[in-house]
């Protein structure tokens, strides 16, 4: 598990989420997106999504993490 805790946009996962997580990136100018890498090594981002920045396909922002399937199992 990664220490995520100093990031507020983690307070969104659930604890089960948080423990799942092995690697994390909290970008944008307000440290408002993430991209996370679970031990299953399954990609999901969630956050404010400006300039579709997510890589989602669209630009809706999401409390919710999406999975991003192109990138899930990657080495």
């Amino acid at each position: 598990m990664v220490d995520v805790g100093k990031w507020p946009i983690f307070t969104l996962l659930s604890p089960q989420e948080i423990a799942s997580i092995r690697k994390a990136c909290v970008f944008g100018t307000s440290a408002n997106e993430a991209l996370y890498v679970t031990d299953n090594d399954e990609v999901f981002v969630f956050g404010l999504n400006y300039s579709n920045c997510l890589g989602t396909g669209d630009n809706q922002s999401t409390l919710v993490p999406k999975k991003l399937e192109a990138l899930c199992g990657k080495k």
